[in-house]
């Protein structure tokens, strides 16, 4: 068992750098961008407890979604005017007929508050590990 411990570490370290990972680990394709209406959510919800575990804070930055796996990592673009936020899914959500829900802050920064909902892209940055 230590010899396959030394082999292994003697692999890692005689690859050049930053090709560790995508050596050893199997790449996964991205999802591609989803084009769809989000909502957003505030003050009525905040301090409720979210599908993470974590008290919701509506000006904080936050997003929920039926489809993304919880702690996915998204940039949320809206396409009216081209702004964009970095959001991580951190509660289960919205309305059937919506992509995306996002708080209060997220709106604000987006420039939808006053809309209620959005057209927008949202591109998968990081996902989370399976486990």
């Amino acid at each position: 068992m230590n010899a396959m411990r030394a082999w292994l570490l003697v692999a890692l370290l005689t690859l050049p750098p930053g090709a560790q990972a995508a050596r050893l680990l199997p790449r996964m394709a991205a999802p591609p961008p989803m084009t769809g209406l989000a909502s957003w959510y505030g003050r009525l919800h905040d301090g409720r407890l979210m599908a993470n575990g974590h008290r919701f804070r509506a000006l904080g930055l936050s997003a929920a979604s039926l489809a993304l796996p919880l702690g996915t990592r998204v940039r949320v673009t809206r396409l009216a005017n081209g702004r964009s936020i970095e959001l991580t899914i951190t509660d289960r959500g919205p309305r059937k007929t919506c992509l995306i829900d996002v708080s209060l802050g997220a709106a604000r920064a987006l420039g939808m508050v006053h809309s209620g909902l959005a057209l927008v892209r949202i591109e998968v940055l990081i996902e989370p590990p399976p486990w």
